[in-house]
């Protein structure tokens, strides 16, 4: 289900006087490209390989999720060489996967990658996704790459090597199934390096994705922290002109609240992925560690999330009774 573009509209008679003013700011500085879609599609995280949690996030929010994201773990490369229990967790639930793939696991180095030491792991994961009848799925490879507490991080004159690495991944796992699609998805903001510098190439990359939160490091305000989640160093504005510059679609796998109630955040999320040319964009509904980004801790962002994503008979009723 696309987030419709009406309820947009609906959506801005009853905003908050806080939320015109910032999403005012926010307009003026957004490069929205001329091919905007008309609608994006959800996504959520919630937990590997449990659509039933999903059916009861979709319930819970009345919401239409279209994609599962989900996690191949870091310790070792079983995950990657034989991830069964992920694609038979998912099996039949109509959700689309999007396969968030290391590319490194503990103990390994991009260089090794680079020399083709582990093709034969991804040719395995290649052809185990592809017997499943999944060879056109979206690996989201080696996400976050711009930080460094990822086994992958392409900083640290790593640059060269991750992007050959890349390149090998791609072309080993599209020499199984040519239909296989790539996202390559950075950290938002500054990070721990300038993510373009790890830019492997149009070839090898379908979507151009970043991983956007509301952090309290962005301000101390929800005022703030938007107009920084949009202007900061690689941040939304420039992840919008970058994806243009590429004539990539932009995909976000990791969006959402941390320990704070922001319905500001969540509204201006939504009319942003509108007016964007946005394929996915996946709600971080998770307890990890001590950061709560969970709808159901922030009960006024729950409340917009459903008025902004939710199914147009329910949304738009709800933006009629508080027009009246």
């Amino acid at each position: 289900m696309g987030f419709s573009s009406r309820r947009a509209v609906l959506a801005w008679s009853t905003v908050s006087i806080l939320g015109l003013l910032v999403s005012q700011v926010a307009s003026a500085n957004d490069p929205s490209t001329p091919g905007a879609a008309e609608s994006a599609s959800l996504g959520v995280t919630i937990a590997p390989a449990r659509p039933d949690l999903i059916q009861r996030f979709e319930s819970t929010y009345d919401v239409d999720v279209k994609y599962a994201i989900d996690y191949l773990a870091t310790e070792d490369w079983s995950s990657i060489d034989n991830p069964g229990w992920w694609i038979n967790g998912w099996r039949g639930s109509g959700y689309e996967v999007i396969w968030s793939v290391p590319m490194l696991v503990n103990g390994t180095s991009l260089a090794q990658g680079a020399a083709g030491e582990y093709d034969h792991h991804f040719r395995s994961l290649a052809r185990a996704l592809n017997d499943a009848g999944l060879g056109d799925a979206t690996i989201r490879l080696g996400w976050e790459f711009n930080g460094n507490w990822q086994y992958w991080y392409a900083g640290g004159g790593n640059q060269t090597d991750f992007t050959t690495y890349w390149r090998r991944i791609v072309n080993t796992m599209r020499a199984v199934s040519p239909t296989f699609r790539f996202d390559w998805c950075a950290n938002a903001g500054p990070s721990s390096m300038p993510a373009d510098q790890a830019y492997p190439g149009d070839a090898y990359v379908d979507t151009v994705g970043i991983d956007a939160y509301d952090g309290p490091w962005l301000g101390s305000t929800p005022a703030q922290r938007w107009s920084n989640n949009l202007n900061q160093s690689y941040g939304l504005v420039w992840h919008a002109s970058f994806a243009a510059a590429h004539g990539k679609p932009m995909t976000y796998g990791e969006w959402g609240l941390i320990n704070s109630d922001n319905p500001l955040y969540i509204q201006n999320m939504h009319d942003w992925f509108i007016t964007n040319d946005v394929a996915w964009a996946s709600y971080f509904d998770v307890l990890s560690g001590s950061n709560d980004h969970r709808l159901a801790s922030h009960p006024s962002s729950a409340a917009t999330f459903t008025q902004d994503f939710g199914s147009p008979a329910t949304s738009e009723g709800m933006w009629e009774v508080a027009e009246d």
